[in-house]
């Protein structure tokens, strides 16, 4: 059936109160009458008052008491007030306790560019999660993976964080409700007799893949490998850096500044394991987002600004200069997805 992202992650929470009479859904507005969460479960979704690190803190007691708790936060910077039960407690308890007790607590965070937001709430700070030890990361690009992601945490023994990027909220998909015994790293978008790939995460995955469209009527095919599940034992796998790896040309596409990011990390390790690759980074400027709409419109990347960064050092004239409408560059996009990428562990 298809699925908005956020229709997906109201699914998945309604599948796992039904399944799971210790998975309680924890944070403000979840007990909104539109997603039927504390109507049908009363018992199991817990309303709370304005006060991230209390909240947070219940969580993580809970999840030593075996509950599966899921924690709503609306805003990362509202969340940076319980980071000290995030990072201080929850991904670090099993390890102090000697491996042998779990605290598999759940952390929903929206993040990312919308516009009008501005500065302080535009922000994703992947490198903080990616760099704690101890926490799975999920960062869901499609209705599926937060289908999956969230089911998934219900039966994890692991601390977890799942980044959802409120741009892609007008996204849809086919969702197939399936059990989850194990995640994807990510989505690989195949090009055969492509020499070109487009490696991406999060919100930037609309924008590749119509950006591949240019590209394809230039005569030029490029694959897309979407990233969107971080394991705590090793960040990225070796099948991720060999798939990387078989490409010449390599394009690192962020909606976040790239020093000392997520796909800088990753930049790194395929440059050790190959450096005779053509590697690329496009992102933003490592500078806040603005708030002024003709400043937003040359911060973030987009379709063209990536497809003309390929078809550049291909020696192919450009395909148009940075001219969106409003839509483009300030409304979500309205991608359906559709199911038939490789899975990629």
């Amino acid at each position: 059936m298809i699925k908005t992202f956020p229709e997906a992650i109201t699914e998945a929470q309604l599948h796992n109160l039904k399944n799971n009479k210790k998975f309680l859904v924890i944070g403000l507005e979840v007990s909104y009458d539109e997603t039927g969460l504390k109507k049908n479960f009363d018992k199991q979704v817990i309303e709370t008052p304005v006060s991230e690190l209390s909240y947070a803190g219940l969580a993580v007691g809970l999840a030593t008491q075996g509950y599966s708790p899921f924690v709503h936060f609306g805003r990362l910077e509202f969340a940076m007030l319980a980071f000290d039960q995030i990072f201080t407690q929850a991904s670090r308890w099993d390890y102090m306790f000697g491996g042998n007790y779990q605290c598999p607590v759940t952390f929903k965070i929206q993040i990312g560019r919308q516009w009008g937001n501005g500065p302080q709430h535009t922000a994703s700070y992947n490198s903080i999660f990616l760099n704690s030890v101890g926490l799975d990361l999920f960062i869901p690009s499609t209705p599926q993976d937060c289908w999956d992601h969230i089911t998934y945490t219900s039966k994890n023994n692991s601390p977890s964080v799942i980044l959802e990027h409120r741009w892609l909220l007008q996204t849809s998909q086919n969702i197939i409700k399936k059990k989850i015994k194990k995640i994807p790293s990510g989505h690989f978008y195949e090009k055969k007799s492509s020499d070109t790939i487009l490696v991406t995460y999060g919100d930037s995955l609309p924008d590749c893949l119509r950006s591949r469209e240019i590209l394809e009527e230039k005569g030029i095919n490029v694959s897309i490998l979407n990233l969107s599940f971080f394991p705590k034992k090793k960040r990225f796998s070796k099948n991720i850096i060999n798939k990387i790896c078989k490409f010449k040309n390599i394009y690192f596409i962020d909606s976040a500044p790239f020093v000392g990011g997520i796909l800088n990390s990753l930049s790194a390790e395929v440059s050790v394991f190959k450096n005779n690759l053509n590697i690329h980074h496009l992102s933003p400027p490592a500078i806040p987002c603005p708030t002024a709409p003709k400043l937003v419109y040359n911060y973030y990347l987009n379709y063209i600004t990536i497809a003309n960064e390929v078809l550049k050092n291909k020696k192919v004239k450009k395909f148009s200069k940075n001219i969106l409408t409003f839509e483009d560059v300030h409304l979500w996009p309205k991608t359906i997805y559709s199911n038939n990428s490789k899975l990629i562990y």
